[in-house]
């Protein structure tokens, strides 16, 4: 290449140094991975708690649309403990970076150990190439319900095999409501 004049080279350094500016701006411009993730793995929310809200938080690349599948398991019963409209495919919008769902917590006022569990599960990212940071969230249902402590004393009619049925009249212990709804008394 040859220059006619000195302004020619000048043009030239500052078209170079020009460029070598605009080049890592470029490829630091490349889009960021989109992320999903539950803002942690477990959450709890006490049987007569109400409403828990589920949160999906989505970072990384927020200029575009995205969307994730949405599992439900656990060893609580949908509709028995609790109520929940599963969209099973969470969509964004771009520029949304988290969505919120209610899950009814339904208190059936029945001590039902053990606690049951509500676990969500992300999977199926889209666009190509997103990634689930935190996979799962594992709810568990606190059953708050105690046995019921009976105050002061009880009259109630038993049987003891071959005699014939008595009544009794017991004010210590107090009585204790099984789960079953039944009720026992210790000696």
């Amino acid at each position: 290449m040859r220059f006619t004049s000195p302004h020619s080279r000048l043009r030239v350094l500052l078209l170079a140094l020009a460029l070598l500016a605009v080049v890592p701006t470029i490829a630091s411009a490349a889009p960021k991975k989109v992320r999903f993730s539950f803002p942690s793995t477990t959450a709890s929310v006490n049987e007569n708690g109400g409403t828990y809200t589920l949160r999906i938080n989505r970072s990384g690349n927020t200029r575009v649309a995205a969307s994730v599948h949405l599992a439900v398991t656990g060893t609580a019963v949908a509709g028995t403990n609790y109520t929940f409209t599963n969209p099973v495919t969470v969509s964004f919008a771009a520029g949304e970076t988290s969505k919120t769902f209610p899950v009814s917590i339904i208190d059936n006022t029945t001590f039902d150990p053990p606690n049951k569990t509500i676990i969500f599960t992300m999977s199926g990212a889209s666009p190509g190439g997103s990634m689930i940071t935190v996979l799962r969230c594992v709810t568990p249902v606190v059953d708050l319900t105690p046995t019921r402590n009976l105050p002061g004393s009880r009259t109630f009619t038993f049987q003891v095999m071959g005699l014939p049925a008595s009544t009794a009249r017991v004010s210590s212990p107090p009585l204790r409501s099984s789960p079953a709804g039944s009720t026992s008394v210790s000696f």
